[in-house]
């Protein structure tokens, strides 16, 4: 998938979960018979409201959709499971639904009744949530056909990477495919050579490696004290090299 076509899914994304609040929020007024949110809903409708009585949904809008990204709804979910992105989508609705219920208060105007909160956080949360699965599993059978694909480079030789590089290969419907390993030489590379991998580069020129080859994803599974430095020199190369790297 190129960059541009990403960015359209990607942004469509969040128009979605807008549009999601904004129907809920609709739903719950005309269910828990709230008249003076349902007039106001109908003036929308009707193009007769003034910029500053549609100020507040606005803003409510604007705070659902940082609340959206500051849970890093919109960050890669491939390496997942479909528990945690749920839970993701829970306590982001349940934070949207808490500002929803104290927003009367700040604004000073009439607050709104537990069967609209209630209504509008059920249908948030399921709406969000289903939605998140067909597109998981959409992009999970392309995955399978070789559409979609990412290559990922794996940091570290050590037994936690080939465990790592061993689930990725298991389970193709993530979409990654391993380029190889970057490494220095220690004492315990016997066994990862007897693997088969390959090491592509040491942790040195791992920044010329990125600049000049196309990776998708890296995974750090450094953990021996002497590769300390070794670590950051990762980050420091991804975000040189490759900073969209340093967010899968």
């Amino acid at each position: 998938m190129n960059s541009t076509r990403r960015r359209i899914i990607f942004n469509a994304s969040k128009l979605f979960d807008l549009g999601v609040v904004a129907v809920c929020l609709a739903f719950a007024s005309v269910l828990s018979k709230n008249g003076k949110t349902v007039a106001i809903l109908e003036r929308i409708l009707a193009l007769q409201m003034s910029v500053r009585e549609l100020a507040p949904l606005l803003g409510f809008l604007v705070v659902a959709h940082m609340i959206f990204a500051g849970l890093n709804l919109y960050e890669s979910k491939r390496l997942s499971s479909r528990r945690s992105e749920c839970i993701d989508v829970l306590q982001a609705t349940t934070l949207i639904t808490f500002v929803l219920a104290i927003l009367p208060f700040l604004l000073r105007i009439r607050s709104f009744n537990l069967v609209f909160l209630s209504v509008f956080w059920t249908g948030a949360t399921m709406c969000t949530i289903s939605s998140r699965l067909i597109v998981r599993s959409v992009l999970s059978t392309l995955r399978r056909w070789g559409q979609n694909s990412r290559q990922m480079l794996i940091v570290g030789t050590n037994t936690r990477a080939l465990e790592f590089a061993k689930k990725i290969e298991s389970n193709p419907q993530l979409g990654y495919r391993i380029v190889g390993f970057s490494d220095y030489e220690w004492t315990g590379r016997k066994q990862f050579e007897e693997s088969g991998h390959k090491v592509l580069c040491d942790l040195a020129s791992l920044s010329e490696y990125l600049r000049i080859n196309v990776v998708d994803g890296r995974h750090v599974a450094e953990e021996r004290r002497d590769q300390a430095v070794g670590v950051h020199a990762v980050h420091n190369a991804c975000v040189t090299k490759s900073p969209h790297l340093c967010a899968k």
